[in-house]
């Protein structure tokens, strides 16, 4: 498990870049920040975010708040049968800054309660409580971030009809 979720991945289709480019494009919207709704507009696209260039940064549009929706980057490249997709998940900055922030502040609580348990033979129920937070931090951090990421991926490799290549380093 990384400290820090991220995921790279290479989707290669027969497609040429020009089909591909006409794919993000009827895909894509603008950002619209948040919008409070219960389902989708019917006129509602995958993605939102920009494109130009061979380049673009989209994010998959939900109909609910998740913190943890990865953040797409990628390119457009020729490839020798189609075109090749490369792109990289992150989480949010403002959501990866403060997941690391309280997850360290859980952690030096864990370390001071280990300490305390190992010096003084304190051993209570809220002792283990910093120890819970910890684990739970880091547990919805991973499990959440590689839902949405699963999500995102799939729904790239069905519009472009590619094929995956993953775990790059």
């Amino acid at each position: 498990m990384k400290l820090i979720p991220s995921r790279k991945i290479e989707l290669y289709t027969s497609l040429p870049i020009e089909e591909v480019e006409k794919i993000i494009v009827e895909n894509v919207q603008e950002a619209k920040g948040m919008d409070f709704r219960l389902s989708k507009p019917k006129n509602q696209k995958l993605f939102e975010g920009n494109y130009a260039r061979n380049q673009f940064e989209i994010q998959r549009v939900i109909n609910y708040r998740n913190s943890f929706l990865p953040q797409i980057k990628g390119n457009i490249l020729p490839a020798t049968s189609g075109s090749k997709i490369i792109a990289e998940l992150k989480m949010h900055d403002f959501v990866l800054v403060f997941m690391l922030i309280w997850l360290g502040g859980a952690a030096l609580a864990s370390i001071g309660t280990i300490y305390s348990i190992l010096t003084n033979g304190i051993q209570s129920f809220f002792s283990a409580i910093p120890l819970v937070m910890l684990t739970f931090g880091a547990a919805m951090v991973y499990f959440a971030f590689k839902y949405e990421a699963d999500k995102a991926v799939d729904e790239l490799k069905r519009i472009f009809k590619a094929r995956l290549r993953d775990n790059l380093r």
